[in-house]
């Protein structure tokens, strides 16, 4: 009687147990697929040195419709991407440059995607380390989950960590990373203005 009691109330605990899978469906609504995705951004980064910014609004429709403009103090510059063809406009000069498309702006896109972090990776089933507040871990970071507000928290890799913060609609404003290399620390503050959904973004755009 007394293994059955035992056995009966782990059962109970594992059913009420939150798995990875749990997490990736609530944070689906936080997130749009890469590829269908049209978003404005500024991204800051502070040293010791220097500080440098850069605005990025950028639309993907698709595979192979890719519309970006790049704005810093070093250049200013649109990208517009149809197929196997790139136009590239100098916004300083209005000097247009047709191009192949290598796809290499795509594997570009990958480092300013705004995606969720439990798409790519191998990550371990989550452990509750205070009331509704789970540490998920992978072999190069460990990510942080608010299950009440059913937002992540931050992340935590070896020389430093990345801290999310969220709107009155629980949408995601801005991300805030430190590192610190050799005690040299370097912030990087990324500003989200927007991100939608592209698909009201006019197709006439790529006819070129």
């Amino acid at each position: 009687m007394k293994l059955l009691f035992i056995l009966i109330l782990l059962m109970g605990i594992n059913s009420f147990a939150l798995t990875l899978e749990q997490i990736k469906e609530e944070l689906k609504p936080m997130y749009i697929p890469e590829d269908s995705v049209e978003m404005s951004i500024k991204t800051t980064v502070i040293t010791d040195e220097f500080t440098h910014s850069t605005s990025l609004y950028m639309v993907q429709k698709g595979k192979s419709k890719i519309y970006m403009e790049i704005k810093n103090q070093l250049m200013k510059q649109r990208s517009i991407i149809s197929g196997n063809k790139m136009k590239v406009i100098d916004l300083k000069t209005n000097k247009v440059t047709l191009l192949p498309y290598n796809g290499k702006a795509l594997e570009d896109l990958q480092m300013n995607s705004i995606s969720n972090p439990l798409d790519s990776g191998m990550w371990q089933e989550p452990i509750e380390i205070q009331k509704d507040y789970y540490a998920i871990k992978s072999d190069k970071a460990t990510l942080f989950y608010d299950r009440k507000k059913k937002r992540l928290d931050k992340i935590e890799v070896e020389n430093g960590v990345t801290r999310f913060e969220y709107d009155s609609k629980n949408k995601i404003k801005k991300m805030i990373a430190e590192y610190d290399v050799e005690g040299r620390i370097t912030t990087v503050s990324t500003d989200i203005f927007k991100l939608v959904n592209s698909k009201n973004f006019p197709d006439r755009i790529f006819q070129f």
